[in-house]
């Protein structure tokens, strides 16, 4: 699963339930309105949470795929020696 999978997640839902979406979008837009400096504030927090969060999954990926190679490549090695 990577960040694709969670955005159409999102974009779906917001789809599905456009009532929500409604109140969000209006949510969101009163509170720039009412509080400019903390909605900033707000969105740089949420961008660095989803920067964040990208590359813990990146790293994920990277970890899981390293020990699978590595146990691959132990595989690998033990046949070629009993060979």
């Amino acid at each position: 699963m990577d960040i694709n999978y969670y955005v159409s997640l999102v974009i779906n839902f917001l789809a599905t339930n456009k009532i929500i979406a409604l109140v969000i979008a209006l949510a969101l837009i009163l509170f720039i309105w009412k509080k400019p400096g903390t909605a900033i504030r707000f969105g740089l927090f949420l961008a660095g949470m989803a920067v964040l969060f990208y590359l813990l999954t990146l790293m994920n990926d990277a970890m899981f795929e390293g020990a699978d190679y590595t146990n691959k490549m132990e595989t690998k090695s033990m046949k070629q020696l009993e060979e």
